[in-house]
């Protein structure tokens, strides 16, 4: 079982035979998509008017932060453009400090004010930060099999950036996502992206929407139904 059609590709490609291979998508409980913590922009440092990103997720090279933080550097005549930083190093385990995260925190002091960095999160309570965030910044250099943090921030209402690599395309759809190619442009191609949400409240309205019909095509529930209905076939 794959979570990806990308992931069942990568399988038949190294066994060309296999014929019991099959995708089913990872599905969430929607229900916890709901504000568990109050929490405000306020508390966060930032204001109504801000726009603002956000990215969840580990913070390590593979995730492609730091090439979101050299986006925000050229962005950074715009003080209302803001990004909101959630993770560590490794899930619960995490750490909030490493010689990377602390590379990152060096490189994010040109554009100090509008970078703010919580540390872990716990999972129950991203919800709550999500939901003060303008859109979702999932900017991965690598070959991801699914995209979890992606469906998460669909499921409050998000528009997405991303990258071209791995299932991700499998994820999101051009109603409700921008996907950006990896290139030696990429923080580039991210602040434009990020410009083009900026200037365009329709748009973020509608990618919004958008992003909240198609979650619930990965709801935990549908996702049982269609783990079950495949292993009977």
């Amino acid at each position: 079982i794959t979570v990806s059609d990308f992931l069942k590709r990568q399988v038949q490609f190294y066994n060309p035979h296999d014929n019991k291979c099959f995708t089913v998508y990872n599905g969430i409980d929607l229900a916890q998509s709901k504000v568990s913590l109050p929490i405000s922009r306020k508390e966060l440092g930032f204001g109504e008017e801000d726009f603002v990103l956000v990215f969840c997720g580990r913070l390590i090279p593979e995730k492609g932060i730091s090439e979101l933080i050299e986006a925000m550097i050229l962005l950074r005549d715009d003080p209302h453009i803001k990004l909101l930083i959630i993770g560590g190093s490794f899930y619960e385990n995490s750490a909030n400090d490493n010689p990377f995260i602390s590379g990152l925190k060096v490189k994010a002091k040109e554009v100090c004010n509008n970078i703010r960095f919580t540390g872990y999160i716990k999972h129950e309570q991203v919800p709550s930060y999500l939901h003060q965030a303008n859109v979702a910044v999932v900017p991965s250099i690598i070959n991801e099999g699914f995209g979890m943090s992606i469906v998460e921030s669909m499921a409050v209402g998000l528009p997405i950036i991303t990258t071209n690599r791995g299932g991700i395309s499998e994820v999101v759809s051009s109603d409700n996502a921008i996907v950006v190619t990896v290139d030696e442009d990429f923080p580039e191609r991210l602040a434009e992206a990020i410009l083009l949400l900026y200037h365009d409240t329709n748009a973020q309205r509608e990618m919004g929407l958008a992003s909240l019909k198609l979650s619930k095509q990965y709801s935990k529930v549908k996702y049982a139904r269609n783990f079950f209905d495949n292993i009977d076939n």
